[in-house]
């Protein structure tokens, strides 16, 4: 569902992909951005991150282009064979640890090319040793008709956690936003001590937040705004 946390999992995947040299590539499809609302120039761009990530990569996708320099004009079944899997299955083959592409909110890329890009994925990317797609999405019924043609894919419905882990995922995150060091660090003009919210309060704002981590997220964001702060301290100066 919307506000779950998909993008914070995903981005947080990256991260620690990419801190031990594994991040491949990313996407991350909106649809109120014209380059990434559908799959026109998803593999080109995966091309290109991939072509930085490594050089032995880059030299081979760089032959590809000259070979076929119109190969980011195709079809996305032909832009991933030319561009992806004839330049780099070798490559990857005789790799050791894993590359990583992570492709977020697929569910905002245009329903025609969303499943396409789901098949197409689901059926070639296992025949590519050490590439691995970690893809986080919105059940639309597109994308569930789509997953249910190849039951060998690995799924996670975030959904079905159980609400005590989620509350505990939750807590973690506010004592960490709201610590007096978190607090310190991002509104350093307040007097000391650093204001913290009260154990009564971070526990509403558990409850308050159910398993909608945006919840959460928003509500710290919004208490440590520095506008906020600066508009209730001349609230309270008037008053």
């Amino acid at each position: 569902m919307a506000g779950i946390g998909k993008s914070t999992i995903s981005q947080t995947v990256a991260e620690r992909a990419a801190e031990v040299n594994c991040l491949g590539a990313s996407f991350f499809f909106s649809r109120n951005e014209e380059r990434r609302k559908s799959a026109k120039s998803f593999f080109s761009t995966l091309a290109y991150q991939l072509a930085l990530y490594d050089e032995e990569f880059a030299s081979q996708i760089t032959a590809a282009l000259e070979l076929h320099p119109d190969a980011a004009d195709r079809n996305i079944r032909s832009q991933f064979t030319k561009l992806i899997a004839e330049p780099l299955q070798d490559l990857l083959s005789a790799r050791r640890k894993p590359v990583l592409v992570v492709i977020d909110a697929l569910d905002e890329c245009e329903s025609h090319d969303a499943t396409g890009l789901l098949i197409l994925l689901a059926a070639e990317v296992h025949k590519m040793p050490r590439l691995k797609v970690f893809i986080t999405t919105r059940p639309e019924r597109h994308i569930r008709n789509a997953l249910a043609r190849n039951q060998s894919l690995e799924r996670f419905h975030l959904q079905d956690i159980e609400d005590s882990v989620v509350e505990a995922d939750i807590r973690l995150y506010l004592d960490f936003r709201l610590s007096a060091e978190q607090v310190k660090e991002t509104l350093p003009e307040l007097r000391p001590p650093p204001w913290q919210p009260a154990e009564a309060q971070k526990k509403m704002l558990v409850g308050m937040s159910g398993k909608l981590f945006i919840v959460a997220s928003t509500t710290a964001r919004f208490i440590l705004d520095e506008k906020t702060v600066i508009s209730s301290e001349t609230a309270g100066n008037s008053t």
